[in-house]
């Protein structure tokens, strides 16, 4: 009896021992490969740089986007204008001593609010785009930037008044009226350039006038003939600023012995014969007083 229930203890003990066998390598197997929960899909595979090289070993490259060099010159004007700031930028004041030659004393003795001239309208507008930046030595920060900005808002609402779109600041036409500005600088003097593909209008003024030369281009109105087929010099400005058919303006400017000269690119170009009449509006006041027109 004894010898057969040690025969049948040993058969259990065998039998054990391979069943743990068995299970044990079974598990092994389940370690060796990630463990999910049920309910859980798998996770993607994260391929890293080693993976992505053996993947293209045939090619021996890999492409993280262009391989292009884009070169910038800090002497460029501004290519983009965003928003609009509500408080007047820092102003360099060893720079602005060497443009403009100014200086505290200076500074809180002259307002240029008091050369704005006639215009109600235009004074209107004035005020609105100007307020709060009538100090002229902000104006040559980052390549005359806040400058450029202020000029764009104005005449944007001149042209809103003549039913005209806005204008969208462009850089090759930035670039070129730079080019066309720096040369009257140099030669201290208005120029022709020559360009037939963009209208251009130009002209001078002393650099701490600079925040009313726009106005006073547009107050050339007041000898503006509607009815007009052809360009007249003494209004000039004034036209191409509010020619509907434009859309893109550039902006250059450049100084020189203590006068800023500014020059303005339109595309399509304006002040083209024949053309006058369909392009130039008379101002809308109705839409002025409106409360709607200061809104952008």
């Amino acid at each position: 009896m004894i010898y057969y229930f040690f025969i049948y203890y040993i058969f259990s003990i065998t039998f054990l021992l391979n069943a743990a066998n068995e299970y044990g390598s079974q598990n092994n197997l389940i370690e060796g490969s990630p463990k999910f929960k049920k309910g859980h899909r798998r996770n993607k595979e994260i391929l890293t740089l080693e993976d992505v090289t053996h993947v293209n070993e045939r090619s021996k490259t890999i492409h993280w986007g262009n391989d292009k060099v884009v070169t910038f010159d800090k002497q460029d004007p501004p290519v983009f204008i965003s928003g609009r700031t509500t408080k007047p930028p820092k102003s360099n004041g060893s720079l602005c001593s060497k443009l403009f030659g100014c200086c505290k004393k200076n500074k809180k003795s002259f307002r240029v609010e008091k050369y704005l001239g006639k215009g109600i309208v235009s004074k209107k507008i004035w005020y609105h785009v100007w307020k709060g930046y009538t100090d002229y030595c902000y104006f040559a920060a980052n390549n005359f930037s806040p400058l450029t900005a202020k000029y764009l808002d104005e005449i944007n609402l001149y042209r809103k008044l003549h039913n005209g779109k806005p204008l969208v600041l462009k850089s090759k036409l930035s670039l070129a009226a730079t080019s066309q500005a720096r040369r009257n600088a140099l030669h201290h003097q208005i120029t022709y350039d020559g360009d037939e593909m963009y209208g251009s209008v130009s002209g001078g003024i002393d650099a701490k006038f600079s925040p009313i030369l726009i106005k006073l281009w547009y107050d050339q109105n007041r000898n503006y003939i509607y009815q007009t087929f052809i360009e007249f010099p003494s209004t000039k400005h004034f036209s191409a600023m509010v020619w509907k058919d434009s859309r893109y303006v550039g902006i250059g400017f450049a100084y020189s012995q203590g006068r800023l000269y500014v020059t303005l690119k339109f595309w399509p170009k304006g002040n083209e014969k024949f053309k006058f009449r369909r392009n130039v509006d008379k101002p809308n006041y109705r839409k002025f007083f409106s409360r709607s027109f200061f809104r952008y």
